[in-house]
């Protein structure tokens, strides 16, 4: 079935994929309203009001009475909200999911989820991946270093006032795109769709200004003192927005390289199967409140850092020089193939990808579509991403452990 997009009268865009074969409704609303959007008087405010559209206990005990469920995340760009009920509780289903994005929230709630905010900072501060993820996105874009990893995940000080005027700024139509996945008939599910969402105001769509990275032609080497056992380690690397088709490449890239969850990946053959120097490791795309990344990361023993991080290097040097083996490379393409089409049959999963694609790349497109596109990458078009954006020279290599003897250096 084709991807069906419709615009509301008030510019909300709504994508419609009908799915055979369940007895559920998956629906996810993105809206434009991220971390980077916020401004140095209210930071935090997205996340603050992630918790708080999504915090209405009453209709949450509704929803899943009848079946349903409700979840949310905020990412760079996007506040998400997502829901899920039975097919023949349609109808119910959106109006409750419109009556919590739209509850009213008074003054003890805010304080209430504060609180909550402050307690799950709390479970970051022993989070290692976190404390060297931060470190390695304050040193790509020049941010400076805090002094102390309780001023990185301090509680926003912010105000009921400020969540309100945020919250009125992103709830409108044009700063939002509604995706339903689920079996239903177009018609009836736009109806629905126009009956609970029509009535948002069209508002202005929201814009950020953009952080520019470090201008730096000389890789930096950043470290965090921790006492652990292990060194926790970043090698980072800025990449803008980039088109569809580059997205795709970089997609392939965590596939030839492996990101964790593909342990055939040329990384995790060469740092675990064949020299036995790691547990895990792995590549993938990242992105915080100043940009996108693209990151390769690894634990080890100290005394093991600079070798992985040789053997690491060897191999982005020959992406670059596009000597990468050409047998790995098909293999890639392959695997990530596969893994595109196998989410053609999660509709939860699909649901997401639609409303944030829509929203961050204006167009969509099926996995099967996207999968085919996979297949006709060449090598050379992943040299050339490569080439721009993995330079050694731009490379940032943070460090959190028993580092205070460590010196490793980046050889362009």
């Amino acid at each position: 079935m084709a991807v069906l997009i419709h615009t509301l009268s008030n510019g909300l865009r709504v994508v419609l994929y009908p799915f055979s074969g369940i007895e559920s409704i998956f629906v996810t609303l993105a809206l434009r309203g991220g971390f980077r959007f916020e401004s140095v008087e209210n930071v935090g405010i997205s996340h603050l009001t992630e918790h708080l559209i999504l915090t209405n206990p009453n209709t949450e005990s509704i929803l899943e009475g009848i079946g349903g469920n409700l979840d949310g995340e905020v990412g760079g760009e996007q506040i998400v909200c997502k829901v899920f009920f039975p097919v023949r509780r349609f109808a119910e289903g959106l109006r409750l999911f419109t009556e919590v994005l739209q509850a009213d929230v008074g003054e003890s709630g805010f304080k209430r989820e504060q609180a909550v905010i402050a307690e799950e900072g709390l479970a970051f501060l022993d989070d290692t991946d976190y404390i060297a993820a931060t470190l390695l996105e304050k040193a790509l874009w020049g941010e400076g270093l805090d002094s102390s990893v309780e001023n990185v995940l301090k509680p926003p000080d912010l105000n009921l006032v400020q969540f309100r005027e945020f919250r009125q700024r992103i709830s409108v139509g044009t700063n939002m795109v509604l995706a339903v996945v689920g079996r239903f008939k177009p018609r009836t599910a736009l109806n629905l769709v126009d009956q609970y969402f029509g009535g948002f105001p069209r508002g202005k769509l929201l814009s950020w200004k953009r952080c520019l990275p470090m201008q730096s032609l000389q890789p930096q080497v950043v470290k965090k003192e921790l006492p652990l056992r292990q060194v926790h380690c970043r090698l980072g690397f800025v990449v803008p927005r980039v088109g569809v088709r580059e997205e795709l490449v970089q997609g392939l890239l965590e596939a030839y390289l492996g990101n964790g969850a593909i342990t055939t990946g040329l990384l995790f053959e060469r740092l675990r199967i064949e020299a036995g120097l790691v547990y895990c490791a792995g590549v993938g795309a990242a992105a915080c409140r100043y940009g996108d990344y693209f990151v390769v990361f690894w634990d080890c023993l100290p005394n093991k850092v600079e070798t992985i991080l040789e053997m690491v290097l060897k191999e982005l040097r020959l992406l670059v020089e596009e000597k990468a083996p050409l047998e790995r490379f098909e293999r890639a393409k392959r695997v990530f193939a596969h893994r595109l089409r196998g989410t053609t049959d999660e509709p939860e999963t699909l649901s997401e990808y639609f409303a944030s694609g829509l929203l961050s790349r204006g167009r969509v497109s099926t996995q099967e579509r996207r999968a085919k596109q996979v297949m006709t990458i060449t090598r050379g078009e992943v040299q050339r991403f490569a080439q721009t954006y993995l330079r050694l020279e731009c490379a940032v290599f943070a460090l959190v452990g028993p580092v205070a003897d460590l010196s490793p250096r980046i050889i362009p």
